[in-house]
């Protein structure tokens, strides 16, 4: 009767570590009940008290000096392990109670993520700190070749960044991708983080496969904060893409950040620079109608009359999007 199985294969002893009930579980116990059984999904029990952060639960299983396999990876929790959802939970004495019983702290789950990669994803700083202590490897790689410490960029976890810096993570580490915890902390617009990592000998010219150096990140995003910080650490403004030649320049234009312009030509910005299309500044001002931008060019010394790799002007662009204000502003430059 104690190990009568539901609809989904738990038994009373599942619902009881799942809700805490440790009179309960301890009166199924007593009367046969089997701690051990697995319901269709493969879980125990055990996992379902360290999944539920049922302190008490977890002690009184451990006491009972069965094999509960601590270090097991569940398939249907992307061969995560116990450890794992604990600390991607924050469930911080869950964490030490498995760490005294031998949790494996470097464990990895299907993506290779480790415990230490999912407590600084969340924002989990005492977990953090306890699994460094516990002999955590700050800078092991998942399987996109992200360190704990690009996790905890992505987030606002200037504090888990900060300890992770003390513990030596390298900060200037590439992902597979190239992106390095610069790009993150951009990508994300944290100010703060930006401004931990630069001061402590981040890579400002590093670039990625898709947008390319932290610069090209903050002119897209429109962050002007961020901007002028990278350039204050003497973040190259002219810097094209490898694969596409794409500027800090083209990005903000592209996507309509006037303050963000400003603050380039402001800083010498050569905005006459080609994409590969052969695409200026001022093109990509065209094709998304900002008018302010184009006017801000066209009041600079710049060829109007330009044209792209398919002997295309700017104009043209203009046109082709119906910007009428644009196609206004175009004519008028011409004819002076």
């Amino acid at each position: 009767m104690t190990n009568k199985i539901d609809a989904k294969g738990n038994t009373p002893l599942h619902v009881a570590s799942m809700s805490g009930h440790l009179a309960i579980l301890k009166l199924l116990v007593r009367n046969g009940g089997n701690v051990q059984m697995l319901n269709k999904e493969e879980l125990s029990p055990f996992f379902y008290a360290c999944e539920n952060n049922k302190i008490s639960v977890v002690y009184y299983l451990f006491n009972l000096e069965k094999d509960f396999k601590i270090n097991e990876k569940y398939m249907k929790r992307e061969n995560k392990s116990v450890l794992h959802i604990a600390c991607q939970k924050g469930f911080i004495e869950i964490v030490k109670i498995l760490l005294e019983h031998r949790a494996t702290v470097d464990i990895t789950d299907e993506e290779k993520l480790t415990p230490l990669h999912l407590a600084c994803s969340n924002g989990q700083f005492k977990t953090a700190e306890l699994l460094l202590k516990a002999g955590a490897k700050v800078n092991k790689l998942d399987k996109l070749g992200k360190t704990p410490v690009y996790y905890a960029c992505t987030g606002d976890y200037k504090d888990i960044v900060e300890l992770l810096i003390k513990r030596k993570a390298d900060i200037n580490k590439s992902t597979l991708n190239g992106s390095t915890p610069l790009h993150a902390a951009c990508e994300h617009e944290i100010i703060d983080i930006v401004s931990i990592l630069l001061k402590n000998g981040a890579k400002v010219d590093v670039q990625d496969r898709e947008v390319g150096t932290p610069l090209h990140l903050a002119c897209r995003k429109g962050n002007e904060h961020i901007v002028k910080l990278l350039i204050d650490n003497r973040a190259s403004i002219n810097l094209k893409t490898k694969n596409d030649k794409m500027r800090p320049f083209h990005e903000a234009c592209k996507n309509g950040h006037c303050n963000v312009v400003d603050i380039l030509l402001e800083n010498g910005v050569n905005y006459e620079k080609e994409n590969e299309q052969g695409w200026t500044g001022l093109f990509f001002s065209c094709a998304n109608g900002n008018n302010d931008i184009v006017k801000i060019i066209l009041s600079r010394k710049t060829d109007v009359n330009r044209i792209d790799q398919d002997r295309t002007t700017a104009l043209h662009i203009a046109c082709m999007n119906s910007h009428e204000d644009v196609v206004n502003t175009l004519i008028k430059k011409r004819l002076m």
